[in-house]
Parts: structure tokens; sequence; C-alpha cells
């Protein structure tokens, strides 16, 4: 029924964005109420999507290849997908394949979306290091990652309307930022180190 639509406008992913969030800047650069259609016409679900996880043994990229004209080998990368069951100490738990390293899915955030607002001013879009529990702060820019809108103080969600702003309206490139401290700094970088977080691309979002 969809396999021949291809969207009218597909925009390139950067080298470090989410899946999940090129999904919801692909609904959002076609004037999309919501990724949803997208997400349909793929034949994906929402499932742990928050997550940026997917599962090779059930979700298959291709009509999102073909829609997009992205490969499907880019797309995989653009995932945390996950490869298999792994025993801890006390249980098992699914282990995911992200930043080249296979790590238990408890280090990923599942609540919802956190961002950088100047990451956003400059180039918008979502990136994969802000799945991490762990980061909580931008090391570009030495600010707090926020996860809720200061203006209706709800968390922020995915799947909305508009990739830069709240369901409320309210534009996020606009939040006020906090600076974060020394030690939370150093641990952001060390990450975005860890995870090869490539510099901060200048171009402007004209969409």
């Amino acid at each position: 029924m969809y396999t021949d639509n291809k969207l009218l406008r597909r925009p390139h992913p950067y080298a470090d964005e989410s899946l999940v969030g090129y999904i919801a800047r692909l609904a959002d650069s076609n004037y999309y109420s919501s990724p949803d259609y997208i997400l349909k016409v793929s034949g994906l679900t929402k499932t742990e999507r928050y997550a940026n996880i997917f599962y090779p043994q059930f979700d298959s990229l291709c009509l999102l290849s073909h829609i997009t004209g992205v490969s499907e080998k880019t797309l995989w990368s653009m995932a945390f997908s996950s490869v298999a069951l792994g025993k801890t100490k006390f249980l098992y738990t699914t282990i995911v394949q992200a930043f080249g390293e296979n790590i238990p899915v408890r280090f990923l955030r599942k609540q919802g979306p956190r961002l950088c607002p100047v990451c956003l001013q400059l180039s918008p879009y979502y990136r994969q290091v802000w799945h991490l529990h762990s980061v909580t702060g931008c090391p570009f820019h030495k600010c707090f990652l926020i996860e809720k809108c200061p203006n209706c103080h709800q968390s922020i969600q995915f799947f909305r309307a508009k990739l830069l702003k709240c369901k409320c309206g309210f534009d996020l490139r606009n939040s006020s930022i906090t600076t974060i401290s020394a030690e939370q700094y150093a641990l952001s970088y060390q990450i975005s180190l860890l995870c090869q977080v490539p510099e901060i691309d200048l171009v402007n979002y004209t969409d």
C-alpha cells in the first residue's frame, strides 16, 4: 500500500543523529502532524523508541530506507540495535549495540528526550549521546540538557508536530540554560570522547 510512496523531503541524517530523532525530523520536514505516519508507512511501532532501541529480529528498516533514500546500513548505525539477552550478576538484561560497544539497556533513558537548546539553535537534530542516562549536560555548551518544557512544564515528547517546539507551541531553542559544574562537564566531555561524538555541525536550519 505504501511501498511506492517516497517522502517529498528527504533530509540526509547527521553523523551522530539518533534514528528516532531522525524519524521525528522527517515528519517535521514533511509537515506531518506527528511522526506516526512515518512509523506507519515504515511498518514500525513506538515500542521503546524513546530509548532509540530497534530489534533486528523483528524490525525491518527496508521501507524506511525506501521512502528516505537512506541505506539500511546507515539507518541501523543510527539505532541502538538489540544484540541479545545478556546475563548480569543477578538477572538477564537486554544488550544493545551503541557507539560500537555492547551495553546493557539500563544505560539508556526511556522516559523521553533530553536536549541542549543551544545545539538545536545551531543544528536541529537529536544526538545519539542524549539517550544515555549518564549524559545530563552538553559538553560543547556546558549547560544542562532540558527534559521539560519551560513554558508548560510538561515532559518533552518525541512524537509531537514540530521538532523544535513543544506541544504547547513553545520554541525549545528559546529555553533558558543552566551552567553545569566542572565535574559534570568533565563527565559529559569524557563520555562524548568515548562515544566519538563529532564536532558541532554549524549548518543552520532553514527548513
